[in-house]
């Protein structure tokens, strides 16, 4: 039967891994401008810091620390707690992401309706034997 080590050990993985994660997510906010909000990013931090603390009140119930079974329970249920939380602030970030996504595409499809305007009247314009535009009209 594994011991209080074997815990220990997938809690400091985790720990491993979730440092990874931040450190992968601040390259992303690099590359991808500004895709995301300020609002965003602050939201996704908070998140990977309930996860930190989610993980430290994890290392200190594995560490056998609390001896009582009101503190066990206690830490057990603020695990629980900011479990959900973690999930609620996922939730929200996936449903503010969801809608800037939405906005970029009504965004580009507004775009291409403009463009496929301009080169259809473009066309009827030459069909009707009419200037068929400068150059500078076609780059645009």
């Amino acid at each position: 039967m594994p011991g209080p080590g074997t815990a220990v050990l997938w809690v400091a993985v985790f720990g491993v891994g979730l440092v990874f994660f931040l450190l992968w997510e601040l390259t992303q906010w690099r590359r991808v401008g500004t895709v995301l909000s300020r609002r965003q990013k602050a939201l996704r931090l908070v998140n990977i810091g309930f996860l930190g603390v989610i993980l430290g009140l994890m290392f200190v119930g594995s560490m056998g620390w609390v001896r009582t079974v009101a503190g066990q329970l206690s830490l057990l249920m603020a695990i629980l707690g900011l479990t959900f939380i973690v999930l609620a602030l996922a939730l929200r970030d996936w449903r503010e992401l969801a809608a800037t996504r939405a906005a970029n595409e009504m965004r580009i499809a507004g775009d291409l309706a403009r463009l496929l305007s301009a080169h259809a009247e473009r066309q009827r314009l030459r069909a009707a034997g009419g200037d068929a535009g400068t150059p500078e009209d076609e780059a645009r």
